[in-house]
């Protein structure tokens, strides 16, 4: 609620949430991602796999069905976020 008024949107500041509809997943925060590799893996709306796309600003992409899995230092995947 802001002044009253339901938004229905979520507004998150600082990845606290404030205000929202649904439960949604935790806040990431990708605030180590100039030194940290990122992958993101998934579907396109069709059906069909993407390649993987590795990146250090992961949250620059809009994933509609996928994963972004961060790269540890000995080369192992750790799972940041799932989109279903």
């Amino acid at each position: 609620m802001k002044n009253g008024i339901h938004l229905g949107v979520l507004i998150v500041d600082d990845c606290k949430e404030i205000d929202m509809i649904q439960a949604s997943p935790p806040c990431v925060n990708f605030a180590n991602s100039k030194r940290t590799l990122y992958v993101i893996t998934g579907k396109l709306k069709s059906g069909k796999r993407f390649k993987p796309i590795h990146t250090h600003t992961p949250q620059h992409y809009n994933i509609w069905s996928g994963t972004i899995w961060e790269i540890l230092p000995s080369n192992k995947r750790k799972l940041i976020k799932r989109f279903y």
